[in-house]
């Protein structure tokens, strides 16, 4: 897998909405943009991640999140409400 460090802010947002299991069009109205924006920004993150849909970038940040979770609460810090609800979960 490429690098997530060359993802712009907007493309960050679009995969936090996504794992939040949002559709393109719920993605669009939470981001004020248009559907084939979400489209386009899609794309561009498969590409730079060297993936081809969104089930394997939803799989990528949720295994990210879930570890930083994990990690965070075996460090005793506080890593965010949805990380650590993760966490939790799976323990």
């Amino acid at each position: 897998m490429k690098s997530e460090q060359n993802l712009t802010p907007r493309e960050r947002q679009v995969i936090e909405s996504l794992c939040e299991g949002n559709s393109n069009k719920m993605i669009a109205r939470q981001l004020c943009i248009t559907e084939g924006t979400v489209k386009l920004h899609l794309n561009n993150i498969f590409t730079k991640l060297g993936i081809t849909n969104r089930t394997a970038l939803a799989v990528i940040f949720m295994d990210k999140e879930l570890s930083s979770a994990q990690e965070g609460i075996r460090n005793g810090a506080l890593v965010g409400h949805s990380a650590l609800r993760l966490a939790t979960n799976a323990a």
